[in-house]
């Protein structure tokens, strides 16, 4: 019940942030440039510049205040993920442009298309003892995050990167839960 209400809940909140005309008449980008796990492409953005979509499929409601950061990416821009290194805000993501140094504060609306032409990762095993995550991809993680014991397999996973100052160098992102750890590759 609880994962149903989620995804209502994130339709409501793009219906009544954008309309399906203004995503359709948003930019496309293609994608080809990705780098790394923890990389990530535009493939369009709303007109308005409030939401985002990234090569994995997945949507990102971006913050009114930083929709003019938004529309001036291009496809060629790398882009990561981060968490928002802002107290009391909103929203829980940093997407950062690596290309042009612009940054935009995001949330998660909707999570990776499945079977998609990118690696769409989940959770292929987990050792609690050990903190330990496997990947589908055949990466494998480690964490000495206590949330860990929230996440389950098939969860899908979206790579990110940790803000400076962090022992670990990425967050693993779990789309069913919208919550975070920070883990390191290993």
């Amino acid at each position: 019940m609880k994962k149903i209400q989620t995804v209502l809940c994130t339709l409501f909140t793009l219906t009544a942030y954008a309309s399906p005309n203004d995503l359709e008449a948003g930019t496309y980008y293609s994608s080809e440039f990705r780098q790394s796990a923890e990389e990530h492409g535009v493939v369009q953005i709303s007109r308005s510049g409030t939401f985002l979509r990234i090569e994995d499929g997945s949507y990102w409601e971006i913050s009114e205040h930083y929709a003019k950061n938004a529309l001036q990416w291009r496809a060629d821009d790398v882009i990561i993920i981060t968490p928002n290194p802002y107290f009391f805000s909103y929203y829980k993501y940093a997407i950062r442009n690596l290309t042009c140094g612009t940054m935009a504060l995001a949330n998660l609306s909707i999570g990776p298309v499945i079977n998609g032409p990118y690696i769409t990762r989940q959770v292929s095993g987990i050792n609690l003892e050990s903190r330990q995550i496997l990947l589908s991809d055949g990466s494998a993680w480690f964490t000495s995050d206590s949330q860990l014991s929230k996440w389950k397999e098939r969860d899908y996973i979206i790579i990110g990167v940790t803000n400076h100052g962090s022992k670990y160098r990425n967050i693993l992102i779990n789309v069913a839960l919208n919550q975070f750890i920070e883990a390191e590759s290993y």
